[in-house]
């Protein structure tokens, strides 16, 4: 299977053009490689966000179908911790519901089921999907859910695994760019290849879901900070393999505390400028928002020689009417943001 998908920016976010239901619906939900189910909002519904697009009704789709408590993809999940699905045992065709909290607080709840998606020139049967109808907290009215781009069974790249050999890539626009699309490709399509094209490897590690790669340190021109200064708090070993998660999902790019720690003090004494307090508190390395701000390269060094070098307009981002640096600090886990991927992927 040889197929491509349109894929542009939305705010902090890039959307992918994907079409279900029969007859299609054209929805544009978000790229996000760290999370399996794709959702969307759903008619009717209990407490939907406000959207732009038309809110998705099932009913009337002749390909949907609810999924039973009793199925397999129901019984896999009901062991999955990071989502909560619900049965009815009074009823044994009970519908298979589910429930997502995201890192930012907000909820998505709904019922799984399985609908056609149009994918290019193709459309794929039966393919698992969420219908939330309860969603509570921060949503983008430009979004219509979320296209789970993770390596779990139940999301959108496990169920055509088979047909794309395993392999995908996406190409994430620049944010100065507004109204650039760029695509995301499937199969042999997938293969990036050429001059000053590196690659580290994938490593296979729980969650099973989400995609770990070794980060083994930084530099900013002769100063390399290694990942090993600081470590998590949810790793047991310094330098583990697997030690970031690529999350196009997420705007900024999170680094062990120590580490970060180091990477500002670096920067605070190569930039020539004056750092300004971020008024929100949110952030801590700010400067005057003037046109052609710059900062010295940052380059991330991944295992096995892949050294990618991230510019000015993939570390510094407008925030609070600043300049601010969109790297974050974490004790928890560390991501590799959408902003670092831009034009990088």
């Amino acid at each position: 299977m040889t197929e491509s998908s349109t894929i542009m920016l939305s705010d902090w976010e890039y959307l992918i053009e994907i079409y279900i239901g029969t007859p299609p619906v054209k929805q544009l939900a978000i790229a996000d490689t760290a999370s399996e189910i794709t959702w969307t909002q759903c008619q009717p519904c209990l407490s939907c966000c406000k959207q732009i697009q038309p809110i998705f009704n099932p009913m009337k789709s002749s390909s949907y179908k609810v999924m039973s408590c009793r199925s397999s993809d129901c019984q896999s999940k009901r062991r999955d911790p990071n989502i909560n699905v619900k049965c009815n045992r009074m009823f044994i065709n009970s519908k298979c519901h589910y429930g997502i909290t995201y890192n930012d607080g907000s909820t998505r709840n709904g019922v799984l089921g399985y609908e056609m998606y149009k994918l290019g020139s193709r459309s794929i049967l039966k393919m698992a999907y969420g219908c939330a109808y309860d969603n509570r907290g921060e949503f983008h009215e430009t979004s219509a859910g979320i296209v789970g781009l993770g390596s779990g069974n139940l999301s959108f790249i496990g169920q055509i695994r088979k047909l794309i050999g395993g392999k995908f890539s996406y190409c994430l626009v620049d944010r100065s760019k507004q109204n650039a699309k760029s695509k995301i490709n499937f199969g042999s399509n997938a293969i990036v290849s050429g001059p000053g094209v590196v690659s580290t490897p994938l490593v296979t590690k729980s969650p099973r879901e989400w995609y770990h790669v070794t980060l083994e340190g930084v530099s900013v021109r002769n100063t390399r900070i290694p990942f090993n200064i600081g470590v998590a708090k949810y790793m047991k070993d310094v330098v583990k393999e697997g030690n970031i998660v690529i999350d196009s999902g997420t705007t900024m790019t999170h680094l062990p505390t120590d580490m970060y720690q180091k990477l500002e003090n670096t920067l605070r004494g190569a930039i020539k400028a004056i750092p300004v307090e971020d008024p929100t508190g949110e952030l801590s390395l700010c400067y005057k928002n003037v046109n052609n701000f710059r900062i010295p390269t940052i380059i991330f060094h991944f295992a096995r020689g892949a050294d990618v070098a991230l510019e000015t307009n993939n570390t510094i981002a407008p925030y609070s009417g600043l300049l601010c640096l969109a790297i974050i600090p974490s004790d928890d886990l560390a991501i590799y943001g959408n902003l670092s991927q831009m034009n990088r992927s």
